[in-house]
């Protein structure tokens, strides 16, 4: 091994473990040539013990950018993309990806929620669900060629300034140009 960011190759020497310092914060490490090392007892070490790989994610991105993981997803859900964060965060968009998966499905699964809410007016007991009348209006305006054609809500939530359980469903018609 060699030490990185040198102009030249140091070789890196090779360490063993001989201790736990006295007040348990640090590993105690010795090279060939008796030349002693600490190593504190972090988080981060604890997670590389443990091979908790993701773990070990979360750290590394909490070190290298200013976001934590929650703040990547809060934005995410806010509709940034993953693109738009790694750029923010200075961090590869791979890393942001791992925390967008939970987001996108929680936005899915609201989405499909707000589909299926029952809509009806004051003094109605009961009325379609919010994807048929939205489905059902725009055939009405030519919006849509046939039935089985719901364009998705798009979920953005929860709003800010509100209680963190609100969401708001919005959608709106894809629209093409002639070719």
């Amino acid at each position: 091994m060699t030490s990185a960011g040198t102009t030249r190759e140091v070789p890196m020497p090779e360490l063993r473990v001989v201790a736990v310092s006295n007040d348990g914060t640090r590993l105690v490490l010795k090279a060939a040539d008796s030349t002693e090392y600490t190593l504190p007892i972090d988080e981060r070490l604890r997670a590389a013990v443990r091979n908790d790989r993701a773990r070990l994610g979360q750290i590394e991105i909490e070190v290298e950018s200013h976001l934590r993981p929650r703040d990547i997803q809060a934005r995410i859900r806010a509709g940034a993309s993953a693109e738009e964060v790694a750029q923010l965060a200075g961090i590869p968009v791979e890393r942001v990806r791992r925390f967008e998966g939970p987001v996108l499905a929680e936005r899915a699964f609201m989405a499909e929620r707000a589909r299926k809410t029952p809509v009806r007016r004051p003094g109605e007991n009961t009325g379609p669900q919010l994807g048929e009348a939205v489905q059902e209006r725009l055939l009405l305006r030519g919006a849509l060629r046939g039935a089985g054609c719901v364009p998705p809500c798009a979920t953005t939530g929860p709003a800010s300034g509100r209680s963190r359980s609100r969401w708001r469903a919005t959608s709106a018609p894809v629209t093409s140009r002639p070719a």
